[in-house]
């Protein structure tokens, strides 16, 4: 059990050091184009509903 849980912490530091030495970076979303192929439904669809929230051209 100790092992167990030793592992998820030693993971959980190991993604937050990620995450602060390659942050996310913030795209701008003017002019630029995306093309998604399969978006009838499921995770595609979701995809291109959210990027054109965002302001990004959704070509789908």
């Amino acid at each position: 059990m100790c092992l167990l849980i030793g592992f998820i912490i030693i993971l959980y530091v190991s993604y937050r050091l990620y995450q602060h030495f390659y942050p996310t970076p913030n795209i701008s979303p003017n002019g630029k184009y995306i093309l998604i192929s399969g978006c009838d439904t499921g995770f595609g669809h979701g995809l291109a509903i959210e990027l054109d929230k965002q302001g990004f051209n959704v070509l789908a």
